[in-house]
């Protein structure tokens, strides 16, 4: 079984996503959430490991919820994979921008993070 065959069965869809959500969410230390101007800070914070991972793991729930968006519209081999990610998923993935959008106002997220929230 091919990893993509693997994540088409509902509770490997749901455990990968449940990952994904912990690893936006948790919380990282101060020193790379505290906001400031200073460009070369900026950059630093931008490509640190941690606000990568957090990177990698929105575009991999940007991708799920693109890829499930509507049933009506979806390759037929998908509809209940969308049917699923719509009534599971999508309200998550909403909150979670959400959260990212409100918090980024107060302290430092990086600019993928965001850009990814604002899509969604």
């Amino acid at each position: 079984m091919g990893i993509i065959e693997r994540y088409l069965e509902f509770s490997n869809l749901d455990t990968l996503v449940d990952i994904l959500k912990n690893v936006i969410l948790h919380d990282l230390p101060a020193e790379l959430t505290t906001k400031t101007t200073d460009a070369d800070q900026l950059d630093k914070l931008n490509k640190h490991p941690q606000w990568e991972l957090k990177s990698q793991a929105m575009d991999v729930l940007f991708k799920i919820a693109c890829k499930f968006q509507d049933h009506e519209t979806c390759e037929e081999q998908f509809v209940e994979h969308c049917k699923h990610s719509i009534a599971n998923y999508h309200p998550h993935f909403i909150d979670i921008s959400l959260k990212i959008l409100k918090s980024s106002v107060e302290m430092f997220f990086s600019d993928k993070v965001v850009c990814t929230a604002i899509k969604f």
